[in-house]
């Protein structure tokens, strides 16, 4: 079970189990997020030296259910 907490800053514990030949193979591991303004994100990227940059949301992008809730990409061109 994935469980993140909704703070500006989020930490999810991710199980993960792939099957092998003799049986199954399990590693955990802690995704860590932080919310940045949008303005600041497209400011930095530009600064950067990044062009055409663009906002989507995640549900646009194909992330379906509570891990495309809130979620935006930033697409741009190096």
């Amino acid at each position: 079970m994935i469980v993140f907490e909704s703070l500006p800053r989020g930490r999810g514990s991710v199980p993960l189990s792939e099957p092998r030949p003799r049986g199954w193979r399990r590693e955990d591991f802690t995704l860590r997020q932080v919310c940045h303004d949008f303005a600041v994100v497209h400011d930095a990227l530009f600064r950067a030296g990044f062009k055409d940059v663009t906002m989507h949301d995640a549900r646009d992008a194909g992330m379906k259910g509570d891990a495309g809730y809130g979620r935006t990409f930033f697409l741009c061109v190096a």
